[in-house]
């Protein structure tokens, strides 16, 4: 079986992301990690091209939340681009359909 875990650099006023260290501690011979820009368009096709260049069973996605106290786990997802903060890029995006 074989494992692709993401995780995104720090951004806004964190200087460090977790997600970062969580997929370094997974990292194995069964799961390869990637670290993902905070730019809305480079984060997806970084993952798009990585599934495209080695086939993995699973593909887990990581992210901060930083008002949560727990882990959580995302059920579903809106296929959309909205923050009211900008990317690591100054990029704002309001309710912008992602497909």
């Amino acid at each position: 079986m074989k494992i692709l875990v993401t995780a995104f650099e720090p951004f806004l006023d964190h200087s460090t992301n977790p997600t970062i260290e969580l997929a370094r501690r997974l990292k194995s011979e069964a799961i390869d990690t990637l670290t993902l820009p905070v730019v809305y368009e480079k984060a997806a096709q970084k993952v798009i091209e990585r599934a495209q260049h080695d086939s993995y069973d699973f593909i887990l996605l990581l992210g901060l939340a930083a008002d949560r106290q727990t882990v959580s786990i995302e059920h579903h997802a809106l296929n959309l681009m909205d923050a009211p903060t900008p990317d690591n890029e100054g990029v704002i995006k309001r309710f912008e359909d992602h497909r």
